[in-house]
């Protein structure tokens, strides 16, 4: 992941949060409790921004090296 790359992270009780990466490579929140998996993928990929070039995405349970491309600019 790179600086305005998009995060999806699936959430135990099934809502979305997303995410966006800032360029200190910290995560900062820009929806949460989105209730359906494909209005979170479509908000991250208008999210990307001038920067992003794609969405990934992880369970909350899982390690960050699980993360994986959801979709590509």
């Amino acid at each position: 992941m790179t600086r305005g790359d998009c995060l999806v992270i699936e959430r135990a009780d099934g809502c979305f949060d997303l995410f966006k990466l800032l360029p200190n490579g910290t995560r900062h929140p820009v929806y949460r409790s989105i209730a359906d998996h494909h209005v979170a993928r479509r908000l991250a990929v208008a999210k990307l921004g001038p920067q992003g070039r794609a969405v990934y995405y992880k369970d909350e349970s899982e390690p960050d090296a699980a993360i994986r491309l959801l979709a590509a600019r």
